[in-house]
């Protein structure tokens, strides 16, 4: 690119030996010259354009935006009046101008050029963009949505109209088509800062925080920078639980004008949650907020955090007649856990009660309440919180989904199947889950060939074996995790499962690499036990696919592979309880990996320990020993009460509760 600005510059300097001070091919030199990031070089070629020949619209033109660019801001604006006075009907000015009053706040003289552009050119795109971003600002965002797609439809290769499109269906709530459009943008624009944070914010309202950060850090690459990066990177830290990260993103943060109330309270989340007592105990005199009742607030926080739940109450109790409607309703909240917390659970139930009629104007508010309630053992209490915000204008489509999800549930446990399984289709928030399937054909082929060029009985150099465990969502993987992680093994940190993937070779489109030697499967062996000392035994705590196992049979033969197994037609009632999406094409995934799994066992020397979740279920001891007792780990009674619980926190099913519903409902 930068020579074909160096070729185009030669050009014109060329054209310009022949007629000095031609200011067409000025402006094009000026083009050429901002192309190679000379942009002051640019505006000197453009003055002298407009020395000569004043009268030339474009050049003008020309030097507003480049002065725009400097930052010139008095200079660019008086550039475009100029251009009007000139040429009344040039819309790139009119566009301009509305933009600088936009970023002013000037909403109605904003709105009155643009409408002037477009009657000077009703397909000038930029003017379309901007009216729709302004609208979107008035909150008219039908009127919004129809200006951006009328812009797509002029410009379908133009990344500005996607993005403002994008933008607007974010706004309504529409997140999937939101998405594509923002997709769309990237794909047309992958160096815009504004399209990557735009896209962050969508992934956030999806919960995909971990996705958000990495828009965000492209964002940040692309030139992003202040108060709007920060608080949504604090925001997606803290909710992946990286509250380090999340409190240094914090602390830039606070003492700035920007910094609002419902900011303030997450910071003091985070430093609750990171047990900082002393930060909070400064915290009320290094901020200044409007918030009158936040220094009750902070000393309410610090009494919990010091266990004197009676001193934290009375102070919960009298924030209500300082607080805003932010605090009130957090206070509110936290002081019918905390009363819950006491045992004085009609005390608790009372205050969740007295919540309950701001639900209307703050559906937010529904889940919490009901997930308090339900704790509580007021099971209809939370339903009747939930069933008025499923359809709740105010509620985008994923939080409406999540709202589903909690609801089928309760109905679910409450007995009321049709009820459930009418919302399951409603419910799906939570990304398609996808093992790597890949043909039997290919996996047959895979596990006859993983020793063709070293015996089966190959000896691995390492003494250390990793068990590792295979599954789905549901299948029981969960319970065989948390069980072997107290077994005695190393369990190895699952974040940073990708990077050992990629040392051993796991992250190829097809991980079975035949002509391994030897030497190159021991670096890779080293390579994954890098840093751990002694001979222990590890616990892989990623998920291994049927692919990966050819592979990992040639890397650690004799090892271990879990297999929790779950009969579909649970899994599924499994799956549509936890909100997942296109649940039939993860069903016929799963059978496909079922027949790989069977296809290559015969061929591969690891040791497979099926572990059937309804026995699981029904005498987890049992089947817990015996698996322990298979892997040659010593097992202790207390494990098994830790797994009893977790089956109840993760919302296990009894094994034959899927007959409660007709297969075409899950």
């Amino acid at each position: 690119m930068q020579s074909r600005y160096e070729s185009a510059s030669e050009l014109c300097l060329q054209a310009l030996r022949e007629a000095p001070g031609a200011p067409e091919f000025l402006l094009l030199l000026a083009l050429s010259d901002e192309g190679r990031g000379d942009v002051r070089g640019a505006r000197s070629r453009l003055e002298s354009a407009l020395v000569g020949s004043p009268n030339k619209v474009e050049c003008r033109y020309q030097l507003g935006r480049l002065l725009l660019m400097d930052g010139h801001v008095a200079g660019a604006r008086e550039q475009f009046h100029q251009v009007l006075h000139q040429d009344y009907n040039h819309a790139p000015s009119y566009t301009a101008l509305a933009r600088l009053d936009h970023a002013d706040g000037q909403l109605t003289l904003s709105l009155e050029r643009l409408r002037t552009a477009l009657r000077a050119d009703p397909e000038h795109v930029p003017a379309l963009t901007t009216l729709a971003s302004v609208l979107l600002d008035q909150g008219e965002l039908e009127s919004a949505r129809e200006e951006a797609s009328q812009a797509i439809h002029i410009a379908p290769e133009e990344p500005s109209a996607h993005l403002a499109l994008g933008r607007v269906l974010l706004a309504q709530g529409y997140l999937s088509f939101a998405e594509q459009c923002l997709a769309n943008a990237a794909d047309l624009d992958p160096n815009n800062p504004r399209v990557h944070l735009a896209m962050a914010m969508l992934l956030q309202k999806l919960g995909r925080h971990g996705d958000a950060l990495k828009a965000l850090a492209a964002a940040e690459r692309t030139g992003a920078a202040g108060p709007t990066l920060l608080r949504a990177r604090a925001l997606s830290f803290h909710r992946i639980g990286e509250l380090s990260s999340a409190r240094a993103a914090h602390d830039q943060l606070i003492g700035s004008a920007a910094t609002t109330t419902e900011q303030l309270l997450e910071y003091v989340d985070i430093l609750v949650s990171l047990g900082d007592r002393q930060g909070l105990v400064g915290l009320p005199e290094r901020i200044h907020t409007d918030e009158p009742a936040f220094d009750v607030w902070v000393k309410s926080r610090l009494a919990l955090v010091d266990g004197a739940l009676q001193v934290a109450v009375d102070m919960l109790r009298s924030t209500f007649d300082l607080a805003g409607p932010d605090l009130a309703s957090r206070a509110g909240l936290l002081l019918a856990e905390t009363l819950l917390r006491q045992d004085k659970t009609e005390d608790g139930l009372q205050q969740l009660e007295l919540l309950s009629p701001t639900v209307g104007q703050r559906p937010e508010l529904a889940q919490p309440i009901a997930r308090l309630a339900y704790g509580a053992g007021a099971l209809e209490f939370a339903v009747s919180i939930l069933e008025p915000v499923v359809d709740h204008a105010a509620l985008d489509e994923h939080a409406q989904a999540l709202a589903a999800a909690m609801l089928s549930d309760l109905y679910d446990k409450s007995g009321r199947y049709e009820k459930a399984a009418v919302l399951f289709k409603r419910s799906a928030w939570q990304a398609t889950y996808l093992g790597q399937a890949q043909s039997s054909e290919d996996a047959g082929d895979a596990g006859q060939g993983a020793f063709a060029t070293a015996p089966a009985s190959a000896g691995c150099d390492d003494s250390r074996r990793p068990v590792f465990i295979a599954g789905w969502p549901c299948s029981g993987r969960d319970l065989v995790l948390v069980a072997l992680s107290r077994s005695g093994l190393r369990p190895l940190p699952l974040a940073d499962w990708p990077m050992r993937r990629q040392q051993l070779g796991l992250s190829s489109e097809r991980a079975v690499q035949e002509n391994l030697n030897d030497t190159e499967l021991h670096l890779r062996r080293r390579r994954y036990f890098r840093g751990l000392a002694g001979n222990r035994d590890v616990l892989e705590s990623g998920v291994v696919h049927p692919r990966d196992l050819p592979l990992l049979a040639r890397l650690f033969p004799g090892s271990a592979v879990v297999l929790p197994r779950a009969e579909e037609r649970y899994a599924a009632l499994q799956w549509r309880l936890f909100g997942y999406r296109q649940v039939p094409t993860m069903r016929e995934f799963w059978r496909q990996e079922q027949l790989q799994l069977e296809v290559m066992r015969p061929h591969l020397p690891v040791a497979f320990v099926d572990l059937p979740l309804a026995e699981l279920l029904n005498d987890s001891e049992e089947v817990l020993s015996k698996l322990f007792e298979r892997l040659r780990l010593p097992w202790d009674s207390v494990i098994n009460q830790s797994i009893q619980e977790i089956i109840a926190l993760r919302g296990y099913r009894p094994p034959m509760h899927h007959s409660n519903y007709p297969d075409e409902a899950l």
